[in-house]
């Protein structure tokens, strides 16, 4: 951990260094803001990894968001849920407070980086964008030809920073806002030699927090090498590794609609000074109610989490007369530790993925028709290990107007824990039942491998000149072996193993009726798994690996338009969908199948090099088919201080609407920002009612947030100044964990502000 005095001497060492390369007489032209995302075009060009046959975001057949560095920068993107504004049809509503995958048309997405799934990461870290150039996101499930993932929401690719050859460049930025946000990054990028390139990006963050006690520190390094051994040959490799210390937050318990239009909050406990009720189900007698702020969170002094992550990428790419192969390999590992007072424990000592797919593409004449195709192998491994405890956590037994010192459920209140091996102060449940007649359902204590191949094609076929018909097929086998890594004295420790096969396949014809524009309809069915959202391990119902954890699909219907006119200056798209989910619980061996339909639409307007206009809508209808079946996602009734909080309930079937899912989302940008001199940029996010829980009896009314930024720049210079919330408003957003339901939400950041300064040259 670094202190603020190092945080200051580090930062102001960055900035010192470079203003020995200032020269009165330059000027830098900073990037301007831009809606898509513009990517070298070395040669032989390295794709992305997510688009598959398309060349291009006009003649990708799906809905599709592209996120340029210009953007993140614009809208000081450092979080995953802050991708949201930029996303048509994305809600920020993190897990506990904490998010490593968006949440999209309803559902968790996954990640991936330049085109390799990443190891599942729920709520474990947050991501730091110190090595992301670019993101670009297809909601509604990942592309077919990319396999199964976790969540059938969509995929959010993280592009990382490459070196360019012929450009070298150095960037620097400081940035410090209220509750003491501190954060520098140093980018630097160098042509080593005519056929070899280097790049460099170092962030430092230590941030403060509006919330009480919560708190993010990091370090994350990452290095970028690419090297050109011949013209039609390339090569890049990566390197990142991530320290963080930090805090789950978990947000405000309790939720009332009296909380959410007044902050009103029930006070009374069942666990502090001898307080009358049920530490178990979060039951107690109330005292009053009192006014809170928000800032008030179920947090305690001892509560913290860290995480280190190491990442290395290696992609090769080739051209000939014949066609185009690229290899890719990714490789990642996590250690993670996370506690909380209120009885919340995650243990993940070990959790690696590796993954190589190849790719060969090409074009050939068949039967009069011009095929355009792709096909190759992926295989894939991971190895988890967790020890976990969900099932004692007693989130609303605790009174936040207390000393968050006393935040303790005695040990004589838990149930089935057991002491970590080589963890000492560490309790876990374990992962098997020996001999106990009480289930906790998917357990998160687990040690699991899993092998995976998946044989992979797409053929594009030129049905007339502007008309194509597009064909993708993949097949996944899957290998799961676990354990108990934390058997009960005595006894043998479970093992289970399961094989499982995963077919998917789509179909899309796109139209051209004129160079600038396409239309398109996309018909899929995709697979996604139910992994742990501790480790994306595997682990047991019953002694058993349920096969359900692998059944879960996303059947899609998509109809769209795209229009792109000459150098994007006029960019727009608009769909319409029906994307039916089957999410299988495996508690009970039952499915809690939801219908999402909805529109989207997104535009960008450059009416000249300085000023730009832009946002999106989403409209979503989101229900169950008559469930929730018992232990469905976020299924807890409307919080009552004498009804105790039940994880694996069961409801009376029904249409009921998707809880934490406004209907409507609006997402409004404008700038005016000149390559040098004074620039204004504003954006909004409006957004619909909302359900807290399941019944809709607590909800979150129409809310809007208006943020605010002035720059100025001149020279290499650039300094801004962000006001956000700036009109203040009371907002609040849910807490979208699976198993809390109605039992937490968070308030939004009141008005607050941030000044950053960045150099470059």
């Amino acid at each position: 951990m670094v202190s603020t005095l190092s945080f200051r001497v580090v930062t102001v060492c960055l900035l010192a260094g470079l203003l020995g390369r200032a020269r009165a007489e330059e000027t830098v032209k900073l990037d301007d803001v831009v809606t898509h995302a513009d990517r070298a075009t070395d040669s032989p060009a390295v794709s992305s990894g997510l688009a598959g046959l398309a060349t291009d975001p006009l003649h990708f057949p799906r809905g599709a968001t592209l996120i340029g560095e210009d953007d993140l920068q614009a809208l000081r993107v450092t979080h995953v849920e802050e991708l949201a504004p930029l996303i048509a049809g994305a809600s920020d509503a993190p897990p506990y407070g904490l998010t490593g995958v968006p949440w999209l048309r309803g559902e968790l997405g996954d990640a991936a980086q330049n085109g390799q799934r990443k190891a599942f990461n729920r709520n474990v870290f947050p991501v730091s964008f110190n090595s992301v150039e670019a993101v670009e996101v297809v909601p509604g499930a990942a592309p077919v030809y990319l396999g199964y993932t976790n969540g059938a929401g969509g995929l959010v690719n993280f592009i990382t920073k490459r070196p360019e050859f012929g450009r070298e460049q150095t960037r620097v930025s400081a940035t410090y806002g209220s509750w003491d946000e501190r954060r520098a990054q140093l980018d630097v990028s160098r042509e080593l030699a005519p056929n070899l390139a280097a790049r460099l990006s170092v962030e430092r963050v230590d941030n403060g927090s509006f919330y009480r006690l919560a708190h993010e520190e990091s370090w994350d390094v990452y290095l970028a090498l690419a090297w050109r051994p011949a013209p039609t040959v390339r090569w890049d490799f990566s390197a990142e590794a991530y320290d963080a210390d930090y805090v789950e937050n978990p947000g405000t318990n309790r939720p009332t609609q009296a909380l959410i239009d007044r902050g009103d909050y029930i006070t009374g406990s069942s666990v502090q000074n001898g307080g009358a009720g049920s530490y178990f189900g979060n039951t107690f007698a109330p005292t009053g109610t009192v006014r809170l702020d928000g800032s008030q969170v179920l947090l305690a002094p001892s509560d913290g989490a860290t995480a280190r992550v190491y990442t290395v990428q290696l992609t090769g790419a080739g051209e000939s007369g014949a066609g185009h192969v690229v290899n890719r390999t990714y490789f990642e590992s996590v250690d993670s530790d996370k506690s909380a007072a209120y009885r919340f424990y995650s243990l993940v000592p070990l959790s690696y993925t590796l993954e190589n797919r190849t790719e060969l593409s090409g074009a050939t004449e068949l039967a009069g028709r011009r095929h355009t195709w792709l096909a190759g192998l992926a295989v894939r491994g991971e190895k988890r290990e967790s020890y976990v405890d969900f099932f004692n956590e007693a989130i609303n037994a605790f009174d936040l107007t207390m000393n968050p010192e006393t935040f303790r459920l005695p040990r004589t209140a838990t149930k089935f824990l057991q002491p970590v091996p080589g963890h000492a102060g560490g309790f876990a449940v374990p992962g098997g039942r020996y001999g106990s007649p009480a289930s906790v359902g998917v357990s998160q204590t687990l040690r699991s491998w899993l092998g995976n191949a998946g044989l992979f094609g797409q053929d594009e076929i030129s049905l007339a000149r502007n008309l194509a018909l597009q064909l993708g097929a993949r097949g996944d086998w899957i290998s799961v072996r676990a354990e108990d890594p934390m058997p009960l004295p005595g006894y043998v420790p479970v093992r289970d193993h399961l094989g499982k096969f995963l077919p998917a396949g789509s179909a899309s014809l796109t139209w051209s009726p004129a160079p600038e524009v396409a239309v398109y309809g996309t018909v899929q069915q995709a697979r996604a798994v139910e992994s742990s959202s501790s480790s994306g391990g595997f682990g047991f119902t019953g002694n058993k690996l349920p096969e359900v954890l692998f059944e879960n699909q996303s059947r899609l219907l998509e109809l769209g338009i795209k229009r792109a006119t000459a150098k994007n200056r006029l960019t727009w798209s608009a769909d319409v969908f029906r994307q039916r989910r089957q999410r299988t619980n495996a508690r009970f061996g039952l499915p809690d199948e939801i219908l999402v339909r909805g529109f989207e639409a997104q535009a960008a307007w450059r009416l000249n090099d300085a000023f730009t206009v832009g946002g999106n809508f989403a409209l979503l209808d989101a229900h169950y088919l008559n469930g929730p079946l018992p232990g469905g996602i976020a299924t807890a009734p409307q919080f009552s201080p004498t009804v105790p909080s039940d994880n694996s309930p069961s409801y009376a079937r029904g249409n009921y609407r998707l809880p934490g899912q406004p209907r409507c989302i609006a997402n409004l940008q404008a700038a005016w920002v000149r390559p040098q001199g004074w620039g204004l940029r504003v954006w909004a996010t409006l957004q619909s009612e909302q359900n807290l829980d399941l019944f809709g009896l607590v909800r979150i009314p129409p809310q809007q947030t208006w943020n605010a930024t002035l720059v100025y720049r001149f020279r290499s210079w650039e300094i801004s100044g962000d006001c956000l919330n700036l009109t203040d408003t009371f907002n609040w957003r849910a807490t979208s964990s699976p198993f809390a339901g109605g039992d937490l939400v968070t308030r939004e950041l009141p008005r607050h502000w941030r000044v950053v300064v960045r150099y470059g040259y």
